[in-house]
Order: structure tokens, then sequence, then C-alpha cells
């Protein structure tokens, strides 16, 4: 029988990843680890977010619980790419994400909001 801590370590270290079309804004909301853990889904996530048809990408990560380099790899590398395709990537960041992201400076690359809606207000 296996250990319910173990099953739940597994579980906070899946990646799960919805997306819906907003307001005009292509959304995708994560739930998980952005870890190497979770590496081949944060590349399907990048494949998903160049192919967005939507000029803005909201990429709500209030329910990231753990972020490594990895994970913050891929953030820089979508931004990268979005940047170069004249899009947006605005991140809804959980303090994880955001303690993360400020540590390494990347807090001032990244447009940040606290809510999805706040993302999809018009400006």
């Amino acid at each position: 029988m296996e250990n319910p801590r173990e099953v739940v370590s597994r579980q906070n270290q899946r990646l799960e990843i919805a997306e819906e079309s907003r307001s005009g804004s292509s959304v995708f909301r994560c739930r998980g680890s952005f870890s190497l853990v979770s590496h081949d889904r944060l590349d399907k996530l990048v494949e998903k977010i160049r192919r967005a048809e939507n000029r803005r990408v909201v990429l709500d990560l209030l329910a990231v619980q753990h972020i490594d380099s990895t994970g913050l790899g891929t953030l820089a590398t979508a931004f990268k790419d979005m940047r170069s395709a004249g899009k947006e990537l605005v991140l809804v960041p959980s303090s994880v994400v955001q303690t993360s992201l400020r540590a390494v400076g990347l807090d001032r690359v990244f447009e940040m909001v606290e809510s999805v809606e706040t993302a999809l207000a018009p400006k």
C-alpha cells in the first residue's frame, strides 16, 4: 500500500493546465508544480502559448505551489517568444511564484497582476 504522503507529494508535483479564451485573450490556468518534475508539461505549455491566436496571453499561476529554475526558465522563454511575436504575456502569480520571480529579478520583466479579471480588464 502506498504511503499517503508520497501520493500527495506526487500530486503536488504534477502540472495541470486548462485553457480558455476570454475577452479576446488566451487564459492558461495552471495548478501544481512549475519544476523539473513537470518539464514535459511545461514544454507543452510553451508550445500552446506560442500557438495562441490572441495577442494577449494571461498565465494564471495562483494555484502553482512550487517553482524551480526549470519553471522560471519556462516563463522567461514564454516571455521572449511572446515579445518576439508582438504579443503580451501577463502573469497572475501565486505568492510562491512572485517571491521566486523577485529573487532572480524577473519581477521587473513581467507584467504581473492580482487576478485574471484584472488582466482581462480594458486598459
